[in-house]
């Protein structure tokens, strides 16, 4: 499913006086401040749909049902169906970690180095599937979204007699799991190495990567050679780590479980400064911690003062620092943006035109695709 967003904004200026232009908007039109939204498709438009045009609504348990869904989100592809054959998902790119979803559980894939193809067109950081965090026995029809805030999502399956629910999200290391019916699991797609076994606790290299399995105290994984692991747990998690002597610190939050998040921003016009705050919710599933790691990008921590540990990530955006706590803040420059650029004197406006109308005819017109492997 692709949407598509138009915005367009239109002043006029005179000498020493600006005079708004107001236009008579639909007779549906909802008010908003000084604009305003239509609340019905404009005449001889569709909804969503997939790729062979069938409608398509959101996939949302029950729970959700009713609630408006976020579009063009960087999971959307597991609450809007875009392929008719693939009722999971397509890839997701949180960072540091990458997703799938499949019929048994959560593909995860995390991969530093970035691939630069034959043509020298495309950067791509094409994350395999290292992982498959799941229950044993899952088969489950379709994947469905059981909530959502700022920055996270929790998708679930079940089968009718298991049922598996994650919450994943942008700049979080770990992949929270819920678990009903079957035995936590988690299955390694590749070559796997276990480098730290203290019962509860796994340190797992898959494929030359570092990931750490963490079960409640006293529940044991237990390793099918290097095939998976299992555990009977009703709750469990997996972290992608940014070095093996990381593991102490990763296993003090994995059981400070993310149940929300939020965005909150305050703008001193005066001086031009905004202020960003981003907060985390946590449930202690185990002990008393509270708090996560939030893995920041480049844009975030070298416009913040907090405390930052000596961990870090390469992401396709940058270098991804990370911080332990609650909440972190960042404060940058924002002057306003102009509605539209000035054309420039003496600027050749029909070869501007005639450019744009080339590229937008071309017969192999530049699309970024990226590949997700199956288990």
């Amino acid at each position: 499913m692709r949407v598509k967003t138009v915005v367009v904004a239109a002043s006029m200026a005179a000498t020493a006086l600006v005079v708004p232009v107001v236009t008579a908007g639909p007779a549906n039109a909802v008010a908003v401040g000084a604009g305003s939204y239509a609340a019905t498709r404009p005449a001889g438009t569709v909804g969503p749909s997939n790729d062979t045009g069938q409608a398509v609504t959101p996939k949302v348990t029950s729970r959700m049902a009713g609630r408006a869904v976020p579009t063009n989100d960087w999971w959307s592809s597991l609450v809007w169906q875009r392929y008719a054959g693939n009722p999971y998902s397509e890839n997701m790119y949180a960072h540091p970690l990458a997703f799938h979803a499949w019929a048994n559980g959560l593909g995860v894939g995390s991969q530093p180095s970035p691939t630069i193809t034959p043509d020298q067109r495309n950067y791509e950081h094409i994350a395999p599937n290292d992982l498959t965090v799941g229950i044993t026995g899952l088969n489950a029809p379709r994947t469905e979204v059981d909530g959502w805030s700022d920055w996270t999502v929790t998708p679930q399956w079940t089968d009718g007699a298991r049922t598996l629910r994650t919450t994943i999200g942008h700049g979080s290391p770990y992949v929270f799991a819920e678990a009903s019916g079957g035995n936590a699991q988690v299955t390694f797609n590749g070559p796997a190495t276990v480098w730290s076994n203290t019962g509860n606790v796994l340190g797992v290299a898959v494929n030359g990567r570092d990931y750490a399995l963490f079960a409640p105290t006293g529940i044991n994984w237990t390793l099918t050679g290097t095939a998976n692991a299992t555990a009977p747990a009703s709750f469990y998690s997996v972290a992608v780590l940014p070095s093996r002597a990381a593991l102490p610190l990763y296993t003090q939050y994995t059981y400070s479980f993310v149940t929300n998040t939020t965005v909150s921003w305050s703008y001193n016009a005066a001086a031009g400064q905004l202020t960003a705050t981003y907060a985390a919710t946590t449930t202690a599933r185990q002990g008393s911690q509270t708090g996560t790691l939030f893995a920041l990008y480049r844009h975030q921590w070298l416009n913040s003062t907090d405390a930052l540990t000596a961990h870090t990530y390469v992401s396709p955006r940058g270098q991804m620092k990370v911080r332990a706590g609650t909440s972190f803040s960042t404060s940058s420059k924002f002057n306003g943006v102009l509605p539209a650029l000035p054309i420039a004197p003496g600027a050749d406006t029909n070869r501007i035109r005639a450019d744009i109308d080339a590229e937008l005819n071309a017969a192999d017109p530049f699309w970024v695709m990226s590949a997700f492997q199956a288990p």
